[in-house]
């Protein structure tokens, strides 16, 4: 489910309130790193970040929402420490 708004350019929503370990296994060694699926991506301007894609964050950096029950965490883009799976050497 999105969110019924329009994100401020340069602003991420993230499902829920973040994990403490990435899709592909990767756990942080600090407490205040999380990471999260992107739900939405603001419309102004280009963005590296895809719906969809996990992204690792700092706890500190973010601000929840709650709109129907559905929580979620809203982002600014350049806050963003990594993209999971995005130029990964295989």
């Amino acid at each position: 489910m999105s969110l019924p708004c329009v994100l401020y350019p340069g602003q991420i929503s993230i499902y829920g309130v973040g994990s403490t370990s990435g899709t592909s296994g990767i756990i942080p060694g600090n407490i205040d790193i999380l990471f999260g699926l992107v739900n939405q991506v603001s419309g102004g301007g280009q963005s590296m970040i895809k719906v969809g894609q996990s992204v690792m964050y700092n706890k500190n950096d973010i601000t929840d929402i709650v709109n129907l029950e559905w929580q979620y965490t809203i982002l600014p883009e350049d806050k963003i420490i990594l993209i999971e799976g995005t130029g990964a050497v295989t």
